[in-house]
């Protein structure tokens, strides 16, 4: 597994990384069924991670059981990875942030977490600054090593940068939901900002999946297929895309199953997408582009 350096941090992450949200919760498509992991499915996506050389793993307070299933599960290989959560951005003052960094450690089972994101970071988050200063002064007491923002939108993530003490972004990217490439990407790299790209199969969408979407996802569902038939699989694709974009340092891959896991592994030992390919990509675009935001999709 190819490692890249996680932008001013200096951390040197394999380009997979490893998203938990569905070992703790159900997480899928409008529509389809449970593929929350057993607890046996989830040691072995988790033993299974580090044992291909992956070695970011990414969880969240808001994953459910996520960071007490990692606590637990890999307690006794703690040193292999660099361990990323995340605190609600909506925590009201510093003592909430410190209580919430407090309690990731104790579900986790360390003393310090590698990159501590705020979560959902909105504009009115980042202006006001009670959260990020929490995040600050858990950094002061050793509790964190760096700090970082998970945003949604080109507003969030411009502003988290304008900030400057954030060393790094958790972001939505993939092959049909491409704005980052308009300037963002650019100031990551001037200001060493590293980049955790998330959402790559967009829930399942850029996948070659048996289950029809909704109709009011009937925009995204044409522009996957459009993707489709390439003389590639779809995920193989996705992935590569993003890996193609020299500010990403890690695309994150969220699995029911560890040969999903062993997938995108692969994939990223395919190398760089052909030119070909992201020639197509790029000609691909959403009347709708809201149809890209999972936060406005039908609930069932």
């Amino acid at each position: 597994m190819k490692r890249r350096v996680l932008g001013r941090t200096g951390l040197e992450v394999s380009e997979i990384g490893l998203g938990t949200v569905e070992i703790g919760l159900e997480y899928h498509l409008p529509g389809a069924g449970s593929q929350r992991p057993s607890r046996a499915e989830a040691e072995r996506i988790l033993h299974g991670a580090l044992d291909l050389g992956i070695n970011l793993i990414d969880t969240a307070r808001a994953y459910g059981d996520s960071e007490a299933i990692i606590g637990e599960v890999l307690a006794g290989r703690r040193a292999e990875f660099i361990l990323c959560s995340k605190v609600e951005a909506a925590a009201e003052d510093e003592d909430a942030v410190m209580r919430s960094v407090e309690a990731s450690c104790a579900k986790l089972r360390t003393d310090c977490i590698d990159v501590m994101f705020l979560h959902r970071a909105s504009l009115e988050v980042l202006e006001r600054g009670a959260t990020t200063a929490g995040l600050m002064q858990a950094r002061e007491k050793g509790l964190i090593r760096f700090a970082a923002a998970s945003t949604y939108g080109p507003d969030e993530a411009e502003r988290a940068l304008d900030d400057g003490r954030f060393d790094c972004l958790q972001i939505a990217y993939n092959a049909l939901d491409r704005w980052p490439e308009l300037s963002l990407f650019e100031r990551c790299l001037n200001q060493g900002v590293g980049i955790v790209a998330r959402s790559v199969l967009l829930r399942g969408i850029l996948t070659d999946r048996p289950e029809p979407l909704p109709p009011a996802l009937s925009g995204v569902a044409s522009a996957a297929a459009s993707l489709a038939g390439q003389g590639m699989p779809l995920a193989e694709l996705a992935y590569r895309y993003v890996l193609n974009a020299p500010a990403v340092s890690v695309a994150l891959v969220g699995a029911a199953h560890h040969r999903e896991v062993a997938a995108a592994a692969g994939f990223a030992d395919a190398g760089p997408l052909p030119p070909g390919f992201v020639s197509t990509v790029r000609a691909v675009s959403l009347a709708d582009p809201r149809q890209l935001d999972p936060r406005t999709w039908p609930t069932a």
